[in-house]
């Protein structure tokens, strides 16, 4: 029994030495972590941030004559009730965005369709033929971006049927 007692009393004192040292070596540790924390300092240069801006101008016309927009929002979006013919739309674009594209989209009897221009670069112009067999509710937009699209995308001077 008296062995007992010496054995408990070891282990009860090396129990009270191992959590000593673990909370001194905590103790360290979170110091250590702090000072780190506190003494760390970071330089950067300058950096200036620019935002790019992208736009198109569109012109809708008939025979030589400029259509005007039934509506006309000042985010460059234009709208147009159309009779049957043939209309020339152009496309510039303005920005210092690097890419961007414009999209007409026809609404007739038969359904509703959106077409998209290729990339246009800032500056750059694009025209096509809208020929229209009765009469449609156009809309002419643009965005700047690509748009990663593969169907109904109209090549620089090419017809919309």
């Amino acid at each position: 029994m008296e062995k007992n007692k010496k054995l408990i009393k070891g282990s009860v004192r090396l129990t009270v030495i191992v959590c000593v040292l673990c909370a001194v070596m905590c103790f360290c540790l979170f110091s250590a972590t702090t000072f780190a924390w506190f003494t760390d300092s970071v330089t950067a240069s300058n950096s200036t941030m620019v935002s790019a801006d992208y736009s198109v101008i569109s012109t809708l016309s008939k025979e030589g004559t400029t259509v005007t927009p039934d509506v006309a929002t000042a985010s460059g979006i234009k709208e147009y009730n159309l009779t049957s013919g043939i209309y020339k739309i152009e496309f510039t674009a303005q920005g210092s965005a690097t890419t961007g594209f414009a999209f007409i989209t026809v609404k007739t009897t038969a359904g509703t369709n959106t077409y998209f221009t290729q990339q246009m670069a800032p500056n750059s112009n694009y025209t096509v033929r809208l020929l229209l067999n009765e009469n449609a509710h156009v809309t002419l937009n643009y965005q700047w971006g690509s748009h990663g699209r593969t169907e109904n995308i109209i090549e620089n001077g090419s017809d919309i049927n």
